[in-house]
């Protein structure tokens, strides 16, 4: 069937053309390519024209073929090597649908957080990275190669800049404009692999291209022109000013003061009463002592203690006429009661 032919056929049975959005469901779909290529529900016409599943989920992985995608191709198919191409939607192929209960993510609308300072720029220049949606974007206009450009994004805290969608292709058309007096292009973040295929610095999946006419195949470091905002290709020799990217950075959010509960404050009395009683309790017995101490009487001890010289309840160690000397009644008893006395 064609791709439309296809897309209705699933639809009919309840499904739609697979897509390819986790591990497990990849490698099974490529397994029964191995048999035939077959449609899967990618078309770049019904998705904005660039490449999302057509039930509404992003492309956070993808598996292209040497290169691809084609940007005059609009649906995708993967083949017996497992590989995702691009292809003309009337082909007849065989196909695979798939039937899931999961909801694709929405839209954010809202993309908080604040653009960073740039560690590598003089106070005075700080702050000068663009926000765009959940990123930032510096435009620096300092013409080198490309792989010293990647590294100079990293030295600023971010990397070579991708663009994933026609939205983020027209925000960085707009910064480069103000450049087209002196520049007529930026490197961005594509690089082509050994195998021919073109990614990404910073893993963004490729599932948005713009190139420009034969220039997909050509060099191995990618460009935007100023003039078209087309992407173009270049030798690492060649100097050019170059776009840095970074995420948004995200403040953490105040602390929240939340007022105590009941029992919390219940609680909290509870021990605040404790306290004082044992402070008052503590103060009185200070108080006794000290009276005690100034008036010169003994405080009650018991028979059994009183043969312990404690100075803490005597005023005088020395004149202490209760304390009995054991020592002595013992030399007296003996001097007392003599031994028996023998007879001759």
């Amino acid at each position: 069937m064609t791709w439309q032919e296809a897309k209705k056929h699933c639809e009919g049975d309840g499904a739609k053309l697979a897509n390819l959005r986790n591990e497990w469901t990849r490698v099974y779909v490529e397994l029964m390519a191995i048999k035939a290529p077959l449609w899967i529900g990618v078309n770049k016409m019904e998705t904005s024209r660039y490449f999302r599943y057509i039930d509404g989920w992003p492309i956070t992985q993808s598996n292209w073929d040497a290169l691809e995608p084609r940007m005059n191709q609009p649906c995708v198919f993967v083949n017996a090597e497992g590989k995702w191409k691009t292809a003309d939607c009337n082909q007849n192929m065989t196909s695979v649908c798939m039937k899931s209960t999961d909801v694709p993510p929405t839209v954010p609308s809202d993309f908080p957080g604040t653009c960073p300072d740039d560690p590598d720029s003089p106070r005075w220049q700080r702050n000068s990275w663009l926000p765009f949606k959940g990123h930032c974007y510096l435009f620096l206009t300092e013409r080198v190669e490309w792989p010293d450009a990647s590294a100079n994004c990293v030295r600023h805290g971010g990397t070579l800049a991708s663009i994933e969608d026609p939205f983020e292709q027209a925000f960085i058309k707009n910064g480069i404009d103000r450049y087209k007096d002196v520049h007529n292009s930026f490197w961005i973040g594509l690089y082509k692999t050994h195998k021919g295929m073109w990614m990404w610095l910073d893993k963004t999946a490729m599932d948005y291209t713009n190139w420009g006419e034969g220039q997909y195949s050509s060099n191995s470091y990618g460009a935007i022109q100023i003039a078209d905002g087309r992407w173009s290709t270049g030798r690492p020799w060649y100097d050019r000013p170059y776009i840095c990217k970074t995420s948004k950075v995200l403040h953490p959010a105040p602390p929240t003061i939340v007022s105590p509960g009941v029992h919390h404050q219940s609680r909290g009395r509870i021990i605040l009463a404790v306290s004082l009683v044992i402070a008052a309790i503590a103060v009185g017995l200070v108080i006794v002592l000290f009276l005690f101490k100034k008036s010169g009487r003994r405080l009650p001890i018991p028979e059994k203690l009183t043969t312990f010289d404690n100075p803490l309840f005597f005023n005088n160690e020395r004149s202490q006429p209760d304390l009995v000397d054991t020592s002595k009644l013992v030399a007296n008893a003996e001097e007392e009661t003599p031994g028996p006395v023998k007879t001759v």
